[in-house]
């Protein structure tokens, strides 16, 4: 293995700013790699463009009014306004501390393309997370491209991902144009790979996601102590009073006998707030803890299934359209195709041989680890 220059300036462009429990899980993953395999000088661009900030902006709640309905209505609903208002700020406080606590930003806050004209590094990574995917950056971003930086001495992607039935002709020629420069390039679909390759002549790989990348002890140093004092079902999913994650929860085997902690995607109304199960605001620490210490675990999240196998949990995945194709892709790799719950009748709590699977997630960790190696010496 080619030695590594330690004191090499790697910067990376990703959504670790996002109020999103993956997002920032998964930035974490790739620093901590990075400076596991040596490396002194990594740093995210504290890169905050609008876009990204109006999905966060507590004021963007507000709905239009409807002036044919009653007082009561409109004062009802300005007070439901108001307390999501308060639980947003919240939240986004939670967030912000973690981010500032885990990850390495540099200083200065960029918003455009053009803040970037000056800067420089050894090495720019591109990703993870979906910083290619235009339903969320609204265009294909050319600071995700790295084409911001004229200054960078090498541009990698690291497994950046999209939205494969979002792409028309003119994007796709666009993502031509915006990929050509690159040194080295790794996607996280299959689908998206293919796509690429098609006309690009230098290969790309597919690798894992960067929250799989990471060592497990990276995880349980930053994890929270243990929150809930009893046995406890951990549920995570977009809806969790869907019918399938309720129906699921009650198929573990004396399962009235566990405290059930939902942990949520987004702020909570005021009715959630005295709810102890209901958890809509923590830290980022708080949520890989409540992964660590639970019983099982729900959910229909990616990050819901990475922290499943990271914490050797036994989980299952109830299916969701448009929004499982990645959780039943690491499922088969792993070979646990079995543990997506289309039919409550199909689900079966039996023990899940670790060994076999660490087996297998070992093998994708090495082949992504090596990417990055080739790629940064």
């Amino acid at each position: 293995m080619k030695e590594i220059d330690k004191n090499k300036k790697i910067r990376i462009v990703s959504f670790q700013n996002a109020h999103n429990f993956g997002a920032v899980c998964q930035a974490y993953g790739l620093q901590q790699t990075l400076l596991d395999m040596g490396y002194e000088d990594v740093k995210f661009y504290n890169y905050n463009p609008q876009y990204l900030k109006d999905r966060y902006d507590p004021f963007k709640l507000w709905e239009h009014p409807n002036f044919n309905v009653s007082l009561f209505h409109k004062i009802s609903r300005f007070i439901r306004w108001c307390s999501l208002i308060l639980a947003t700020f919240y939240r986004n406080s939670k967030f912000n501390s973690s981010i500032k606590r885990l990850l390495h930003q540099t200083n200065k806050v960029f918003c455009q393309v053009n803040d970037f004209k000056n800067e420089d590094a050894d090495i720019l990574i591109c990703g993870s997370d979906q910083i290619w995917n235009i339903t969320l950056t609204k265009v294909l971003d050319p600071v995700f491209f790295g084409l911001a930086m004229k200054k960078a001495g090498r541009v990698v992607a690291y497994a950046p991902s999209t939205e494969i039935s979002s792409l028309s002709e003119n994007v796709i020629r666009e993502l031509e144009e915006k990929t050509a420069h690159f040194s080295s390039i790794s996607v996280r679909e299959q689908l998206l790979k293919d796509k690429l390759q098609s006309f690009l002549s230098q290969p790309i790989e597919v690798c894992v996601d960067p929250t799989i990348l990471c060592s497990k002890d990276a995880y349980i140093k930053i994890a929270s102590r243990n929150l809930v004092n009893v046995p406890y079902i951990c549920v995570y999913a977009y809806y969790p009073n869907e019918k399938i994650v309720q129906d699921v929860i009650k198929t573990i085997p004396d399962y009235e006998q566990y405290e059930v902690h939902y942990i949520s995607f987004t702020a909570a109304s005021m009715d959630k707030w005295r709810d102890k199960s209901y958890h809509f605001a923590i830290s980022v620490e708080d949520f890989i803890s409540y992964f660590k210490y639970a019983s099982y675990v729900v959910t229909n999240s990616f990050h819901g299934l990475a922290f499943s196998l990271i914490f050797e949990k036994n989980f299952m995945v109830t299916w969701m359209e448009k929004v499982s194709t990645r959780s039943e892709s690491l499922l088969k790799d792993v070979d646990l195709s079995s543990r997506m719950v289309h039919d409550v009748t199909d689900v079966a709590w039996n023990e899940i041989d670790y060994i076999r699977v660490n087996y297998s997630l070992n093998k994708l960790q090495n082949h992504s680890r090596d990417f990055l190696i080739h790629s940064l010496t």
